[in-house]
């Protein structure tokens, strides 16, 4: 960090105490101020402690479940771009789960927690969760974040987590039919069972022909659980999540002559037989025991079991020199993930120097076994653009296999805290120490090699409440990322170190009028070091030198703007870039310093607008903004920015049941929401409409 950085960071805190010394004199002016629920919601990504987002020195974004689905965001990608500084870069090869945050992409730089427990990536793909139906919210925490849940956290957190059983008896169901054959059905019920027992299960099946040719899905997702208390201060929560996907197996569509060809926007150029297949299953222990009024401990023990397979052809592009598109080769290639830890903490309230003080201690455990089987043709085929014969995967004789085996085990120890400094100023620190040890094992050859790690991460942070409703913050944390994924890191990978980085941040948070309105702002400025880049005249050969890094502003607004109309806004401007890095082309090395991270927007905005226009009837509309991106390192093939339009009509036909006609991409845009590459692109499906029923019973 340096020294300029640093002094920002002591001027903030300097800044933060001064405001506090001054509310602290005017306290008797104080007045409650009711903060709507957003800044006030339940928000346990953020801290160990049990801060919510208005009492946390950070940037934390909370997503209700049934907002998601008052929007009409089914998939969990759909509901995450949405969230301030979050785009979507899902893509059948990171199994469609990922996202990027303030500048860094990719599921080993933003993780994914499924009720607060880290899933490891493995081979850059994550297949769970996907579907909606079965969240009570999503929590997204901006920036590093490895001090409290480890490496690979350095654009930011992503916790979706699941309802819960309740006491309280409650049960509905949703049907939906939309266009190109879509439909969609969900179920979920909830309530007591005996004196102290309760359990909840949601169901979701979705199904659809596709927008381009061949393109034709369906998924199940179930979520199970029952909880018994034993005692007022005793709670074990058994659970099942369960998702099977077959997503789309439609090809990306080549550039011709360096341009798309919207002629060919429902083209697919895969092989007939070809299939994706993701199946997942999360098993999960739960205790939570109170000993006492001011200690709590929490043990998570967990199970997961990945499937995916991937068969079919391989990447296509534009042959100039024949006018044909060259697809080349084939693959069949399977993943068997297993992951099974624990996660215990215990946490302590008790006053230091006659001041509120919580204490957070805790441990992780897990371990990763992953068998990946991949058989891959070289062979190539050329297929007339408009009338391609595809032929079926007999097409690519000849090839090679991998057959290797992973195994990674990761012990980890963290602790935080959080101390009333003065009635408006607190201090949040945190420290984490993990130890990753990993094999490869190749079983064809029966070459093997290991290696161990041991990253430590902490953060800082204060904040200060100037007013009942207002308060400001500063951070600074640091964050490590793999040098690939830890559930299958290469031999090379294993003899580099951990990528590091760090962030400054400053931010204001507010609630208003009465809870009726918020708005929140952050500046961010982080830096990864240590990036891989080649070794000048030694081909194959790299080296950590590089830096990367990202500095921006994001701000989210919710306001009541009338008596029947909410509006929510936000936006981020970031500048993200490569400082120092180079890659081969062609035997020769060409910096990119300057140039910004592939398929990484720097301007991104949401709006969304509720309008309950009259006593059963409701209005809602959206407006998603994504700039301008790069399809490579060298910033040689641009995305065109665009903005989508959805919007829908509701009629409440009862207390408890809900008709709504929903519109997406109104305008019927052409745009490519996601990861593309310089060759080839995947355009979003043009204007789609459907009709949804929701009851309660």
């Amino acid at each position: 960090m340096s020294v300029t950085t640093k002094m920002t960071a002591v001027a903030l805190c300097a800044l933060v105490c001064a405001e506090a010394t001054v509310a602290d004199a005017e306290r008797a002016m104080e007045e409650v101020v009711v903060r709507s629920s957003g800044l006030d919601s339940a928000a346990s990504t953020s801290s160990r402690v049990g801060l919510t987002p208005f009492e946390t020195p950070a940037s934390i974004h909370v997503l209700s479940g049934e907002t998601i689905l008052e929007r009409g965001d089914f998939s969990l990608q759909d509901a995450l771009s949405r969230i301030v500084g979050v785009a979507d870069q899902g893509s059948s090869g990171n199994g469609g789960t990922s996202v990027s945050a303030r500048g860094f992409n990719g599921l080993n730089s933003v993780m994914r927690l499924y009720d607060g427990v880290q899933m490891f990536v493995a081979a850059g793909t994550m297949t769970f969760p996907f579907d909606t139906w079965t969240v009570e919210r999503i929590e997204v925490l901006g920036g590093p974040s490895s001090s409290m849940y480890g490496t690979g956290a350095i654009g930011g957190v992503v916790n979706v987590i699941p309802r819960q059983p309740s006491r309280e008896r409650s049960s509905r169901y949703r049907l939906t039919a939309g266009s190109n054959g879509t439909y969609r059905a969900g179920i979920d019920t909830t309530g007591p069972i005996a004196d102290r027992w309760s359990y909840r299960v949601s169901a979701s099946r979705q199904a659809s022909d596709g927008w381009a040719e061949r393109a034709d899905s369906e998924s199940w997702a179930v979520s199970a659980s029952m909880r018994f208390e034993v005692s007022p201060k005793l709670t074990i929560t058994l659970s099942e999540d369960y998702g099977d996907q077959r997503p789309a197996t439609n090809s990306a569509i080549p550039l011709i002559d360096g341009r798309f060809d919207e002629s060919l926007e429902r083209k697919n150029y895969n092989v007939l037989d070809a299939e994706r297949r993701y199946e997942d299953s999360w098993t999960q222990v739960k205790i939570d025991w109170a000993p006492s009024d001011s200690i709590t401990i929490r043990s998570r023990t967990h199970y997961l079991k990945a499937e995916r397979l991937w068969f079919g052809a391989g990447r296509v592009s534009y042959d100039e020199a024949t006018g044909l598109i060259e697809r080349a080769g084939g693959s069949d290639l399977s993943h068997d993930l297993r992951q099974s830890g624990n996660t215990t903490m215990a946490t302590w309230t008790s006053a230091l120097a006659g001041r509120p003080n919580t204490l957070a201690v805790g441990f992780d455990l897990n371990r990763l076994r992953f068998d990946h089987v991949y058989w891959v043709s070289q062979a190539t085929t050329f297929l007339d653009p408009y009338e391609p014969d595809v032929g079926t995967f007999s097409y690519f004789p000849g090839g090679y296999n991998y057959i290797n085996r992973f195994h990674a085990d990761q012990h980890a120890f963290f602790v935080e805290n959080h101390l009333e400094v003065t009635p408006r100023l607190s201090l949040l620190a945190g420290i984490r120490k993990d130890r990753y040890d990993v094999k490869r094992f190749e079983r064809l050859t029966g070459v093997g090699s290991a290696a161990s790690f041991d990253p430590s991460s902490w953060r800082i942070g204060l904040l200060g409440r100037i007013t009942p409703g207002i308060t400001l913050y500063g951070n600074y944390s640091t964050a490590t990322d793999p040098s690939g994924s830890i559930g299958n890191m290469s031999a090379a990978a294993q003899q580099m170190e951990m990528m590091d980085g760090e962030q400054i941040e400053i931010g204001l948070k507010q609630a208003f009028a009465g809870g009726r309105g918020e708005w929140t702002v952050a500046l961010y400025r982080i830096v990864k070091n240590d990036l891989q880049v080649p070794v000048p005249d030694e081909p194959g050969e790299r080296q950590q030198v590089g830096e990367q890094s990202s500095r921006g502003v994001e701000v989210s607004a919710s306001i009541s703007v009338a008596e029947r109309v909410r509006v929510h806004v936000n936006g981020t401007v970031l500048d993200a870039r490569f400082d120092d890095f180079a890659e081969n082309v062609g035997g020769v090395y060409i910096s990119r310093n300057g140039n910004t991270p592939p398929n990484v927007p720097e301007r991104t905005a949401n709006l969304w607008i509720d309008w309950s226009f009259l006593p059963r009837w409701h209005a809602r509309a959206g407006i998603r903004y994504v700039g301008e991106r790069y399809a490579d390192n060298a910033n040689s093939a641009t995305l065109d920015s665009f903005t989508v339009i959805d919007g829908s009509l509701g009629w409440n036909a009862t207390d408890r049941s809900r008709l709504d006609l929903r519109v997406f991409n109104a305008r019927d845009l052409f745009y490519v929401p996601r990861g593309a590459n310089a060759t080839a692109w995947s355009p979003a499906p043009g204007r789609t409409a459907e009709i949804s029923w929701t009851s309660g019973f």
